[in-house]
């Protein structure tokens, strides 16, 4: 059972670190979207009450919201996810600690 658990964080761990270059990529597109649309973003990764109402009132810069909308999801997922791994791997402790007894 320790080895599934351990091939299981292993494999939590690798997508974690797939979702790291995901969203590296999505900030860097991002990033060049608020270049071409000149938008002055003091939050980039978060979604503010303020800017929804300039996103509702902005179509042209809509690709820049979409992303920024996009970005700020998969930083959340991120979370979980490694709370999520954090959990696994304190259970492999406890288990560990309880097969030792």
């Amino acid at each position: 059972m320790g080895l599934f658990m351990t091939n299981s964080l292993d494999a939590l761990q690798k997508k974690y670190q797939e979702n790291e270059k995901k969203i590296g990529e999505a900030q860097k597109k991002l990033d060049l979207l608020r270049k071409k649309y000149n938008i002055h973003d003091t939050s980039p990764t978060q979604l503010e009450e303020t800017n929804q109402d300039r996103i509702a009132s902005a179509s042209s810069e809509q690709p820049y919201w979409d992303a920024k909308r996009q970005l700020v999801q998969m930083i959340h997922f991120q979370k979980l996810f490694h709370a999520k791994i954090q959990g696994e791997k304190i259970d492999e402790q406890i288990k560990a600690q309880n097969g030792s007894h």
